[in-house]
């Protein structure tokens, strides 16, 4: 296209993740503008040389036990609703969307998590892994999440891909009151991120626990245009990777103050119907 300048990034998730994004955009436009940038207080090979230390001594050893006793009982929980439960033959899977926007304003949802002193994330999951649970007819879910991980105040300016993901496990017989479950999942979350050196390979190996679905919670939408030179350059994300679930859900802040769940079923179409029903 004559004079019509394209930039092309490529990003692999493995070592660069969201949050490495922002700090690229954001000093992308300093250096463009001829500002100094700011040098990263720790880089992720460095985090990533302590963290492989870690894992060899008490530390490991002890969050091991810590995921066994959370999450020992979940090795017989399925919570992937099966295409046959529609009545439907085995086939090639196909992949399918779907967006649902939530009426409540993240104000009130912000203020909700407030009153009962816990992020604002933990509504979102508490209520994604209730809904599960009933929907597969079961008092139990399991399912996965996502941390930014950046737990260290010298990471919140560091290049790396340090996204942790962790299980979730729901058992609203035991917890039958929304404030039992909401600081039931609260604490679980604080555990796994206390113990985060164990990771989800390993503790999906060593208990047997079977988790084809993901929720994350993803907060205000990412701004991937980026200002060069005084002008905004209007940007496309294109992503060209599959995660390895079997349905995965997102949570987006809409810049208009509301949530939208972004559905995605690798397995069925029809496994879409429950995230219409999670929304009511």
């Amino acid at each position: 296209l004559v004079g019509i300048a394209v930039l092309g990034m490529c990003f692999h998730h493995l070592v660069f993740d969201g949050m490495s994004f922002s700090i690229f955009r954001s000093e992308l436009e300093q250096a463009y503008g001829g500002k100094a940038l700011e040098p990263e207080k720790e880089d992720g090979f460095t985090f990533a040389a302590k963290e492989e230390e870690q894992r060899r001594g008490e530390t490991y050893a002890d969050a091991k036990t810590w995921y066994e006793m959370e999450f020992g009982a979940a090795s017989e929980v399925d919570s992937l609703p099966l295409p046959d439960v529609y009545g439907q033959p085995d086939g090639e899977p196909e992949v399918a969307k779907a967006g649902f926007p939530l009426s409540v304003p993240a104000d009130e949802i912000l203020r909700f998590s407030r009153s009962r002193s816990v992020g604002i994330s933990i509504p979102f999951t508490a209520a994604f892994g209730y809904v599960l649970a009933n929907f597969t007819g079961d008092s139990e879910a399991l399912f996965a999440t996502i941390h930014h991980g950046r737990t260290d105040e010298s990471l919140m300016h560091s290049f790396g891909m340090f996204v942790k993901t962790f299980p979730v496990y729901v058992d609203s017989g035991k917890t039958p009151s929304v404030g039992g479950l909401l600081s039931s999942i609260s604490e679980q979350m604080k555990g796994s991120r206390a113990h985060a050196v164990y990771s989800f390979g390993d503790c999906c190996r060593d208990l047997g626990l079977n988790i084809r679905i993901c929720f994350a919670f993803q907060g205000k939408l990412y701004d991937y245009d980026i200002e060069l030179g005084g002008k905004r350059q209007k940007s496309e994300d294109i992503r060209s990777c599959r995660p390895g679930y079997s349905i995965l859900v997102n949570v987006f802040q809409n810049r208009d103050g509301h949530f939208t769940y972004d559905a995605i079923t690798f397995d069925d179409e029809e496994d879409l119907g429950y995230f219409g029903s999670a929304n009511q």
